[in-house]
């Protein structure tokens, strides 16, 4: 039985109501031929992208397809992207925070008291310290969400302090807002490029349900709505990512990979631009917490979602950061745009070598022992 037969069917057009066929899906999609996979990867090579059906075939086809599917994704990353990473650094604001959510090191239930808000001076001062190391022409700012402790109208005045001296793309991996709230971080900043970028962690409602005990993270469809309330403010920029390791349903892995891709051909269908970014993110353990992601992924099975992305969306970026090992990070690097510049993920992270973190890292190398190896790979780094 090839897909197109099959009787489940989908379109990123009735987005997001038809996220629980998703499963159904995946599961019918394991019924198609080694020839019609065979098809798919071959139309993929020609750098046109996939619609979902086709996607959700190669995320269930066996095994010993592995390889062709990532020499196919190499292959249209080298064709659309060339061979070049990019850099991005990342500051962390603060890590305060009123949502329970139960594998996060920065949540409200989660054991250390000495959390801490930048001023607006070592906010500077935290920046300034990773430029000094490399020419970044992207930053991601993110922070807790604690309104009472740091508002919109704050995090304006830090990114004015900011503009000041950095012209180059701004990231926003913030707690979502208002669109009148987007507005203004857009008024302000009108020479930055903007991107906002939120990771819904999972697009299974029953999983992030438990996984979101409280606070304003809780409310699923809110989070949802988030890259189109930033489109409509005039963010020129949005991402996408889930955290892996959530979803221990059936297929969840694969259902997670493949409604970020029906939420991403979705607004690209709304707002006539493609998402700038997708990021692969794995649970990784935390301090302060006892958490088992219940739905832990295996590298080849992330490799596998990062492949079909690529595959479905060439034009998208893909985001692999220092949560993974030195060995995973070489390993997929050839289907990779984007990496982290040695991020520290704490408040102050840049500037100070005991920082508190939100997360174990795998990688702890610098950015320049990073940089280093990525260029003697060959690679033309940005």
């Amino acid at each position: 039985m090839t897909l197109e037969l099959l009787d489940t069917q989908v379109s990123s057009m009735n987005f997001p109501e038809t996220l629980p066929d998703l499963y159904s899906v995946l599961e019918n999609s394991k019924a198609t031929t080694p020839d019609h996979l065979t098809a798919i990867i071959e139309k993929a090579q020609r750098s046109e992208g996939l619609d979902l059906n086709d996607a959700a075939a190669l995320l269930t086809a066996p095994a010993d397809f592995n390889e062709r599917i990532f020499d196919a994704a190499r292959s249209v990353n080298r064709q659309v992207k060339g061979k070049q990473i990019t850099f991005y650094g990342v500051v962390y604001i603060h890590d305060f925070c009123i949502d329970h959510c139960t594998y996060c090191g920065d949540s409200r239930h989660a054991d250390f008291n000495k959390r801490k808000l930048l001023s607006a001076d070592d906010f500077v001062e935290d920046v300034s310290s990773l430029l000094a190391r490399h020419d970044l022409q992207q930053i991601c700012f993110l922070s807790g969400e604690a309104p009472r402790k740091f508002n919109t109208d704050q995090l304006i005045t830090y990114l004015r302090l900011l503009s000041r001296f950095y012209h180059h793309k701004i990231i926003l991996n913030i707690p979502p807002v208002s669109v009148e709230e987007f507005g203004l971080i857009r008024s302000a900043l009108p020479a930055n490029r903007l991107h906002f970028r939120v990771f819904q962690e999972t697009f299974d409602r029953d999983i992030y349900r438990k996984a979101h005990v409280f606070g304003p993270k809780a409310d699923f469809s809110s989070r949802l709505d988030a890259q189109a309330r930033a489109r409509q403010a005039g963010f020129d920029e949005i991402g996408f990512g889930v955290l892996y390791g959530l979803n221990d349903k059936r297929l969840g892995t694969l259902f997670d990979t493949l409604a970020m891709l029906a939420h991403a051909q979705s607004l690209q269908g709304q707002y006539g631009k493609c998402p700038q970014s997708i990021s692969f993110p794995r649970v990784q353990p935390a301090p302060g917490i006892n958490y088992v992601p219940p739905g832990a992924v295996d590298d080849d099975a992330l490799i596998r979602c990062v492949t079909v992305v690529k595959l479905a969306a060439p034009e998208v970026d893909t985001i692999i950061t220092c949560r993974e090992s030195a060995a995973f990070r070489r390993r997929i690097r050839p289907i990779v745009n984007i990496e982290d510049f040695a991020a520290r993920p704490g408040p102050g992270g840049n500037m100070n070598p005991n920082a508190h973190l939100q997360m174990l890292l795998p990688d702890m190398r610098t950015g320049e022992e990073i940089r280093e190896e990525i260029s003697n790979a060959g690679y033309t780094v940005r």
